[in-house]
This record gives C-alpha cells, structure tokens and sequence, in this order.
C-alpha cells in the first residue's frame, strides 16, 4: 500500500512567521485495548555502500532560473502531481512532475495570505491562510477548499480565540481522509515557550471544532481519534512525543522506545510517525550527541498502531535538520525509505533498512543542502534546498527533482 502523500514542511527563513504544512487508506481494525511497554532494541550500525560514480556534468543554472525555483512549501504526491507554494497567495500545480505549471486562482481573502496547504490528490485539497491582527484577542484564518483541482474553491472564516494573549499563525493542515482533518496553530510568544491551538473538523473543513495541543507542533493521526505530535521545540529540551485517544482533546507524553542509543546522550529528537493504515507505520527518531549534532537516524516499526515499536534500522551519518520537527527524511513505503545528509550526499533504503545505499552525486553537480524530501518512489522525488540569495543576505528554498534515486538534481522552473 503507498504511503500517505505528506508535504515536505519546509519553513522560510526571512524575518517571517515559520509556515510548516508537511493520507492513508484507513482498513478495518481496533488496537488493542490495553497498551503495553515497548522494549528498546539494540541499534546495530548499518553501514551504507557506495554506487558507480556518475560521471555526466550539469551546467550550473543561471540566477534567472535560480529565482524561479524559490519555494516555500512543496509536495510531490503520486502520478506526477504535485504541488508548490511560492509565499503571500501563488500556488502553483504540476501533473508531469514539475515540467510546467499551472497556478491556481484562489478566492479574494482581502490581506489574507497562505500559511499551510494539503492536498489527498490531484483533485481534493484544502489552503489555509492568516491575517495579519493585532489584536491579541482573537485570531483570524481562512479554510479553502476545492473538489476539482482548484478550479473552483469553497471558502470557510474561521476566528480562533486565543488564550496566549498574542497573535498565532497556521504551523500545519492535514486531513486523514475526506473528511477528518487537523489544524494546528501557533501562539508561542517567547523563545523560551511553546504554545499552541488545535482545530478539526469531521466534515471535509466545512466546520471546525477547538481542541487541543500541548506545544505548538505539528500533528500526525493515523485514525480519526489516534494522533500524534511533538513538542519542547523552543526550550532547548529533547522534543518528546505526545498522542491522542480520543481525536486532539487530551495528549499524553508518549514514551515510545525509552532510550533510542546506548550512549547517556538525553537529545534525541521524535519526528511524526508515518502510518500506511492505521495499524502498521514507522517512526524516525534523530540521534544526537552531548553538543546537540546530528549523528544519525533510527528507525521503528509498529504492527498494532503505535502500541508497541521494534527497531527497524539505523543510519549513522550526521543527517540534514534545519528546523523543529522537520529533517530531510521521507518514509516513501513500508520498505523505502530516503534521508539526506548534512554534506548533501542522498542514502536510499529498499529493504526496511537492512542495506542503505549512498547515491553518488554525478559530477558537475551542485552541493545542495536539503531542508526536505518528497519521493514517490525510490528515483523519483523532489528535495528542497537551502541557497543563499540577493547576495547571501536572505536565505531561499528552491525546489529540485530527481529521478534517479539522488544521483542528478535538475532545478525545477516553478512558473506558469
């Protein structure tokens, strides 16, 4: 079974509010009714090998074809299509892959502007936006949605109370299925703090109830009462992971493996868990040492819908990790599975770890650094990459493809 389509979740970073808008077939099951305490499993070390060295030159792209490829947000979903966000209102679709472009037309929001997008398919999708506010009361949000691509749009303006006294913005949309979706926002004021809010809807986004967070982070849920999400993202603490029982009301820390590595290092980082229905998924978890660098991956697997986990495999190169929440990790299906490292070098997996293979970078490429993937098999993806711009003062996200595994990098024109 393919896995869900998840957004690559990438944040801009320019003075802005960090945006993050990172489905599965749901089968008929029940977990089980109590759950029990996992056993941590020893990580044996893999060691990736090496593929034929390419030897195919790639003229770097020209500044003109630089700018064109700045992202925000991208997902590449499956046969071809896929979809981009280039900040303030433009969205753009591809059905090829990401050869050409069509933007969409969005509804008239007056200063609104999109702050997380989701898509199930090329047709069924729903773009969150904020407003600008002031006011420290109340927080203003627009929910589209559309059934046909994008060609026509239902609009749902929503007022979110806070109880944080500040303003929020969207930090993730996600719908588990037509009907079931979560939206979380953020709230958090200071460094030092995390707070956030909670909306889901049971109606495709035509009303939204409040809920629950316990940080302000993103959310996984693989039913429509069992969630996930991560959190003490601004304290300097590890971020733990929490879930939910009953759809987003109350989350509890959840303690999935008790202590990932055999070294005293108390910093290693949850991601969300990516589920192919609602009982079997994967769990990434980012290794760290005393001096918080990234040391590598390890990887859990779960049969009973996130009750018991049992080592998969581990990957022992310093990954690519730009922002809470997020590395370039991308769980493609029960057995394929992609990150990158922090030099840019690709590691691909088709046998649920047991072998990662490196792809070498032909030569001529550029060394790109990837704040995220999104694979729809194992040598067709799309990775977004950090570059510097307008003479090195902002920093850009530009959106590549890929369909050799990681070997050659083409960057994608994102225009109409």
């Amino acid at each position: 079974m393919p896995k869900p389509p998840v957004p690559i979740g990438l944040i801009l970073i320019v003075l802005a509010s960090s945006c993050v808008a990172k489905r599965l077939s749901p089968v008929t099951s029940s977990p089980p009714a109590k759950p029990s305490t996992p056993t941590p499993t020893p990580l044996p070390s893999s060691s990736p090998t090496r593929s034929p060295q390419l030897a195919t030159p790639q003229a770097k792209p020209d500044p003109t074809r630089v700018a064109e490829a700045h992202v925000v947000d991208a997902s590449l979903l499956h046969d071809g299509f896929g979809w981009a966000w280039k900040g303030g209102r433009r969205l753009l679709a591809t059905v090829d892959g990401g050869a050409s472009w069509r933007e969409m037309t969005l509804p008239e929001i007056g200063s609104g502007f999109i702050q997380a997008a989701f898509f199930l398919d090329a047709d069924i999708g729903w773009v969150g936006a904020g407003y600008p506010q002031e006011d420290s009361g109340v927080q203003p949000i627009a929910v589209m949605s559309t059934q046909d691509g994008g060609s026509s749009w239902q609009v749902q303006d929503l007022e979110v109370e806070s109880s944080f006294g500040n303003p929020g913005h969207i930090i993730d949309l996600r719908f588990l299925d037509g009907q079931h979706g979560w939206m979380a926002l953020d709230f958090t004021a200071a460094m030092n703090s995390s707070s956030g809010e909670l909306l889901r809807s049971a109606d495709g986004g035509r009303t939204w109830q409040p809920s629950q967070l316990p940080n302000a982070g993103p959310v996984y849920f693989n039913s429509p009462s069992i969630g996930w999400t991560i959190g003490n993202f601004n304290n300097g603490a590890r971020r733990r992971l929490y879930r939910t029982l009953d759809g987003g009301n109350t989350w509890q820390p959840y303690s999935a493996i008790s202590e990932p590595v055999d070294d005293s290092s108390q910093y290693n980082d949850y991601l969300l868990p990516v589920f192919f229905n609602q009982r079997e998924g994967i769990l990434p978890i980012l290794l760290s040492d005393q001096d918080y660098g990234l040391t590598g991956l390890a990887l859990y697997r779960t049969m009973d819908g996130g009750y018991t986990w049992s080592h998969a495999s581990t990957l022992r190169v310093p990954l690519s990790s730009w922002e809470w929440g997020q590395a370039a990790v991308d769980i493609i299906d029960d057995a394929v599975w992609v990150a990158a490292s922090d030099a840019g070098e690709v590691y691909l997996t088709v046998d649920r770890g047991r072998n990662w293979r490196l792809a070498n970078q032909a030569e001529g490429q550029p060394h790109l650094s990837f704040w995220g993937l999104s694979f729809t098999s194992q040598a067709i993806g799309w990775g977004v990459a950090y570059e510097q711009c307008q003479g090195g003062v902002i920093a850009c996200l530009q959106l590549y493809r890929t369909d050799d595994g990681g070997q050659r990098w083409e960057l994608l024109r994102v225009e109409e």
